[in-house]
């Protein structure tokens, strides 16, 4: 809404200054180029008004960007210069430890916009109430042209002007008018009720035939709602009595074009004796001869001149005009003004907020909008203290996308707020997640606008990258890289090759899970309760924004459910269900996400009931591995043997067990990971 208005308002002005300007330019020059092109550049600017959008150039003509001076290096605070516009200094100090005040911008916008909303309703209003009066006074005064003198100038005029079979209807009125094209039922020529000559109809019939011709009565139409929108700029107004008098002397400049100086003489005669009074009815839908009577004045001297016309000159003023309107749209804009902060998702008010609230306070000395990269963002420095901040905050997405501190009269960089924790805390984390090591790199990000702390571990032949929030130590992200090495090589496992895991988990011990956690097998029995029983195809641990979860996928008949259960408050989170159809019934389930193991077919004749279930062979894997955490866990059949996989994390070592159906262990690999610390 506000940016809404704040366009309309800048289009208004921009359009208005442009006007003026081809105003000017037609005092000194419009003698010297056909009123043809200034018809011309008058409808351009006309459709200019209408389209709401301008191309944007990287230069303004009124680039205001405002430097900042320090006044002392030594000094704690730095002030702003006068030259900011639209703000005060103390605006642009505000500290996130005070609430700002409410600007009640939005009710003013509302305001505003109520205001222009009502403002053109009244105008179209009051004009087609007028235009509706004016054609019931027509109707009632009207009367039909039956002469079959006149009804045949017209035909030989519809006929020069290539309008033989165009419909046009021809009425008498004895209303005071002057000569008109009106748009009833169709196109209608007015006449008014005194005694024309046959040479002034045809002069009159050629004139308002070329309105038509040139469609001049739509171009009126599209004035008047341009003039609704911009009811509020008086300059508009002037344009439209421009346009319709320009309109008019295009026309007359036709029809005498060719002319010999008697023959203009008895034109202009014409409009004058047709006219008679001053005082005439009209609407402003139409076309009509009477005009003012400096128009008058100004459309007779045009009928008599018969000077050569330039057409250089016109296409000067074409090139100045339409040059002018595209560079409108960067005329205001430039690095820190209004325009762009109303055209950009997020203002500069609110970018200062983001970046005074990392900075833990302090004073805005310099703000400016950038483009980088295709990306609009705001290039933004804080004084903290000691400490100078510098940001760049996305405008769409509103993300921090770089950040560098400073120290002012310091060797050293001033320490980070208390609210949040040090790289020194964050790698010490870190480490503590990989079970030991070295960090070998850390560094500072902001992912979706949270500050965390990247950081990177070499723990032996293993390398970890953790992610720990800045605010919360929690961590958001651990991946993990290991590398075949000679020492930790055994046959027949899957150290033989090369491998990678990567996990998601929560902010806890990795070998440990808290207390108030409920069990896979528990949560498998309430996902069966909700299923109302049924064949468990695969069920894994697994981690949502921090929570974990256990993830859960049972056939029951013909339906296949997938079902998400909190692991620490036993609560369904997730329960979809799905009717397959009857020819997939034995095919092989897709695995969770993070499961690499393939699963084959069951038996046709396979239930629940064949063999010992999932929680008990859980139990008889735990008890192979001595304990640990289940990481993934899911249902194979082996030449038609029913399976449990299941990938156990204890301490250094991880372990793929493979448990039958019969309680037998049929595979059992693990692999070693040596620490040097």
């Amino acid at each position: 809404m506000e940016k809404f208005l704040f366009h309309l308002f800048e289009i208004s002005l921009t359009m208005s200054l442009i006007i003026l300007l081809f105003a000017a330019f037609n005092v000194f020059f419009a003698k010297k180029y056909a009123a043809k092109w200034r018809y011309i550049i008058w409808i351009i600017l006309l459709v200019a008004l209408l389209i709401p959008f301008r191309p944007d150039f990287d230069f303004s003509l009124t680039n205001t960007l405002h430097p900042l001076e320090e006044t002392n290096a030594e000094e704690r605070n730095l002030t702003l210069t006068e030259n900011i516009s639209n703000e005060t200094s103390e605006q642009v100090a505000l500290s996130v430890n005070k609430t700002p005040k409410e600007t009640g911008f939005m009710n003013t916008t509302t305001l505003l916009l109520f205001i222009w909303l009502g403002g053109v309703a009244l105008f179209l209003v009051y004009m087609l109430w007028m235009h509706i009066r004016f054609l019931r006074m027509v109707k009632r005064w009207r009367y039909k042209i039956k002469d079959e003198t006149i009804l045949a100038i017209l035909q030989e005029e519809k006929e020069r002007m290539g309008a033989g079979h165009k419909k046009i209807a021809l009425y008498g009125c004895k209303l005071e008018i002057s000569p008109m094209l009106i748009y009833q039922s169709k196109p209608t020529i007015l006449l008014p009720h005194k005694e024309i000559s046959q040479e002034e109809l045809s002069y009159i019939f050629r004139h308002e035939l070329i309105h038509y011709r040139r469609k001049d009565i739509w171009i009126r139409y599209l004035m008047l709602f341009i003039n609704a929108i911009y009811w509020f700029n008086p300059v508009i107004y002037f344009m439209a009595k421009s346009l319709q008098n320009e309109c008019e002397e295009s026309c007359d400049e036709k029809i005498v074009r060719g002319l010999d100086t008697l023959s203009r003489k008895e034109y202009g005669e014409t409009i004058i004796g047709i006219i008679g009074r001053e005082k005439i009815t009209k609407t402003r839908l139409s076309t009509n001869f009477y005009g003012g009577k400096k128009t008058m004045k100004k459309r007779l001297s045009t009928i008599m001149d018969t000077s050569k016309k330039k057409v250089g000159i016109a296409l000067v003023a074409s090139v100045l005009t339409v040059s002018a309107i595209a560079i409108s749209g960067s005329i205001w804009i430039n690095g820190n003004d209004s325009r762009a902060e109303a055209a950009a998702d997020l203002t500069s008010a609110q970018a200062k907020k983001i970046a005074l609230k990392e900075a833990g306070g302090g004073k805005v000395v310099k703000y400016q909008l950038d483009t980088e990269k295709g990306r609009k963002i705001y290039e933004i420095e804080v004084i903290n203290g000691n400490t100078k901040y510098s940001f760049d905050i996305g405008v769409k997405d509103s993300r921090i996308y770089s950040y560098e501190e400073k120290a002012i009269n310091s060797t050293t960089t001033s320490a980070k707020k208390t609210n949040d924790i040090t790289a020194q805390e964050a790698s010490r984390i870190a480490v503590q997640k990989a079970g030991g090591g070295k960090v070998v790199s850390s560094k500072v990000d902001y992912d979706d606008g949270k500050k965390v702390y990247d950081v990177e571990v070499q723990n032996g032949n293993v390398k970890h990258e953790v992610q720990v929030g800045a605010i919360d130590s929690k961590i958001y992200q651990y991946e993990k890289e290991t590398v075949k090495t000679a020492s930790n090589s055994k046959p027949n496992t899957q150290a033989n090759t090369k491998a990678t895991k990567k996990e998601t988990t929560p902010n806890t011990a990795m070998a440990k899970k808290p207390a108030s956690d409920i069990s896979l097998a528990n949560a498998q029995q309430i996902a069966l309760s909700k299923t109302g029983g049924g064949r468990v195809v695969s069920a894994y641990a697994d981690y949502d924004d921090g929570h974990k979860e256990y993830d859960f996928k049972i056939i029951n008949g013909n339906t296949e459910y997938e079902l998400e259960i909190g692991a620490s408050d036993s609560k369904v989170y997730k329960f979809e269900k799905e009717v397959m159809a009857a020819s997939n019934k034995n095919q092989t389930p897709r695995a969770p996400s993070g499961q690499t193991k393939s699963q084959t077919t069951p038996p046709a004749n396979d239930t629940q009931s064949n063999g010992i279930s999932l929680a008990r062979a859980q139990q008889i894997a735990l008890s192979k591995t001595g304990g640990g955490r289940v990481v993934s866990s899911s249902v194979d059949y082996d030449d038609g043997r029913k399976e449990y996989e299941f990938d156990i994390v204890k301490g250094n070592m991880e372990y793929d067990v493979t448990v039958g159906a019969d309680s037998q262990i049929y595979d059992f690999d693990q692999d070693t990971v040596d620490f040097d610390d």
